[in-house]
């Protein structure tokens, strides 16, 4: 009898596995084969792999980026291995590696379950479910952004210090995979650093093996590369996630909550809801009687993180934070009793209702169709048609080079980048043209509000399809 209850439980449990991982790849490559045109940030990023050279992808990177040299290089070895025909192509290759890292996350994450839940099919289920509709873990998958990599090299550590310090194994491979996974993760520090921490409580011959060789790697990792990232963009990157209130500050306690709770939902009061499920869970975890040393290395990552935020050294926003998202949703699963079903009925209930319409900015920039609106204007634009933007121009600009198309003296730079709210230095500019014949390429949808409250009549580019958002005009002005 107990021979065929198990057998029975194994095959649904199989077919169920089955089924989470297909669900999960499936919605991954719906969003990945849309493929849409790189919008501003995936293109800014794109500008630097696509023109740069190989060395200054170690470097500071142009346009307010940071990357890790790793992901970078990876991703313009793989260009310059298949050298793709069209720009379509070109751009499903840019985000080939960020999908292929968000498919394998899912599996890895059941590899990290089945290390630390056992035997327990029904938590490794609920957790596999919850990670593969995560909605940040999914948009990240199929965008040109290093995130989707940071999170399967986060998890891939985890299962490795856990292997090593709980059930003490270590294979050969082990040592170079944590050294390494920093060129390609920035967040990997931070689970090292967890890892190195509970190692010492457990095995201290071992730990100081891998610090050693950790701290020589981080030394040459530091002069060939961090050094100059730091010198070109920690500044501007400082005062950039200031203004998107990234940082933690102790004044603002509900800033974490609501930071953790964008990786499920972008809607602020939801998000807050969002986060404290992730973090009840996380205190009855520190409050519980698990082993101390499985604690460290489960929890010390979320630590550091929330203690380099408050040192204005890493910002504490979801798409930096995705890292650790395994970390929330193996510490929800323990959770038992009702309020444990509670927790993850709510936060799959969230995640499943905010798939569908998930951004990475709340403040709508990130649908772009520059691909599109380059392509017409290198066919149909005049010379004496004038090109204006607005002062973030960076997906344009990165397709224009695929046309040679010039950001130049005859083009207009409106004022106010894209998070003012106020369209009236933009409309200022507008009415105070020559006349002419103008193109307003925006990196916001307020184009046509724009042209309007100017006093002008706007025009749609005929693109062969309506666009979702409108972010360019034509107009006239006699």
């Amino acid at each position: 009898m107990e021979k065929n209850k198990t057998g029975f439980t194994d095959k649904y449990y199989r077919l169920l596995l089955i089924l989470i991982f297909a669900a999960g790849i499936l919605i991954r490559l719906y969003y990945y084969v849309q493929n849409n045109s790189l919008w501003y940030d995936e293109a800014s990023l794109a500008f630097n792999v696509v023109n740069g050279s190989y060395k200054s992808l170690f470097s500071g990177l142009q346009l307010m980026q940071a990357c890790p040299p790793g992901f970078t290089v990876s991703v313009k070895f793989l260009l310059d291995l298949i050298h793709p025909k069209n720009i379509y192509i070109r751009d499903l290759l840019l985000r080939l590696i960020p999908f292929v890292c968000g498919a394998a996350s899912i599996f890895a994450f059941y590899r990290l379950e089945e290390c630390v839940l056992k035997n327990s099919k029904a938590k490794i289920l609920t957790g596999l479910l919850l990670f593969s509709i995560t909605p940040a873990a999914i948009l990240y998958s199929v965008q040109f952004k290093q995130y989707s990599t940071e999170l399967l090299i986060s998890i891939i550590l985890f299962i490795i210090f856990y292997k090593i310090i709980f059930e003490e194994k270590n294979k050969w491979y082990y040592l170079p995979v944590i050294v390494l996974s920093v060129w390609f993760s920035y967040s990997a520090f931070f689970v090292v650093a967890a890892g190195l921490l509970a190692l010492f409580f457990k095995n201290k011959k071992l730990f100081l093996l891998i610090l050693g060789f950790t701290v020589l790697n981080c030394l040459v990792y530091y002069f060939l590369s961090l050094k100059d990232v730091f010198s070109v963009n920690y500044s501007f990157m400082n005062s950039y996630w200031s203004e998107a209130y990234s940082f933690l500050h102790i004044t603002h306690p509900t800033r974490i909550l609501y930071r953790t709770g964008d990786m499920f939902i972008l809607i602020k009061n939801i998000s807050l809801i969002a986060g404290l499920i992730v973090y009840i869970p996380f205190l009855i975890y520190w409050a519980g009687k698990e082993n101390y040393i499985k604690k460290v290395l489960f929890t010390a990552p979320v630590l550091f993180a929330v203690l380099a935020s408050m040192l204005h050294k890493y910002p504490f926003s979801c798409r930096l934070i995705l890292f650790l998202l395994p970390v929330f949703l193996i510490l929800l699963v323990e959770v038992k009793g009702k309020i444990g079903l509670a927790l993850k009925i709510i936060l799959g209930g969230i995640s499943l209702i905010s798939i569908s319409t998930y951004s990475p900015d709340t403040r709508d920039i990130c649908y772009s169709y520059a691909r599109d609106i380059t392509a017409y204007l290198n066919h149909n634009k005049k010379q004496e048609e004038i090109l204006i933007f607005d002062s973030n121009y960076n997906e344009y600009l990165f397709y224009f080079n695929d046309y040679n198309l010039k950001i130049g003296n005859d083009s207009i730079i409106l004022p106010a980048a894209f998070y003012s709210e106020d369209l009236n230095p933009r409309i200022e500019v507008i009415e105070a043209l020559p006349k002419g014949h103008y193109y307003l390429l925006t990196s916001i949808y307020k184009a046509k509000q724009i042209v309007e409250q100017a006093g002008l009549k706007p025009v749609e580019l005929d693109l062969g399809f309506k666009p979702k958002k409108c972010k360019a005009v034509y107009f006239e002005k006699n």
